[in-house]
């Protein structure tokens, strides 16, 4: 994955994966920059972690724009849904908005409920913070597999109603 891309984004992806981004805290280490406090709010000092949960209405405002973007991006390549709503969830919460956590859309027993579950525990345990840093489960590829299975059936089912509706 990586070698495919440019190097600049190659050189950003690994800064993100190692938590080397250059906020305040990091630079000031490096006594690059006078203060190690964040920009935004001036009341903690600016890390990664702060950086993601920042209080100050221009962060909060930016990482839910951000955010709405992705799913939007998402949107448009066909990413299930159910992948959507669970990622952004758990987005929401690495970046400290409430949890709201809602997976009662599905059924219990379904292929895709259980493919849903496999995903968010072997993502838990990769982390959901790594899923910002690029670390995905490949357990998701199932879960869209079963979302594109269902909607072939789905279509299927009303081209077969529509031909009974014209006889």
């Amino acid at each position: 994955y990586l070698r495919s891309l440019p190097a600049h984004r190659r050189a950003t992806q690994v800064k993100l994966q190692h938590a080397w981004i250059p906020t305040n805290g990091f630079l000031y280490l490096q006594k690059r920059v006078p203060c190690d406090k964040c920009p935004l709010c001036a009341a903690a000092v600016e890390t990664t972690d702060h950086v993601r949960r920042c209080n100050a209405p221009a962060a909060v405002s930016f990482r839910r724009q951000r955010l709405a973007q992705l799913v939007r991006e998402l949107q448009g390549i066909n990413t299930a849904p159910e992948i959507i709503q669970c990622w952004r969830g758990r987005i929401e919460v690495v970046c400290g908005e409430p949890d709201h956590d809602d997976v009662g859309f599905l059924l219990p027993r379904s292929e895709l409920h259980k493919a849903l579950s496999l995903a968010r525990r072997h993502q838990s345990v990769l982390s959901w913070e790594g899923l910002l840093q690029g670390r995905i489960s490949s357990k998701w590829l199932e879960v869209q597999a079963c979302h594109e299975k269902r909607r072939r059936q789905e279509t299927a089912s009303c081209n077969r109603r529509d031909s009974w509706d014209a006889r």
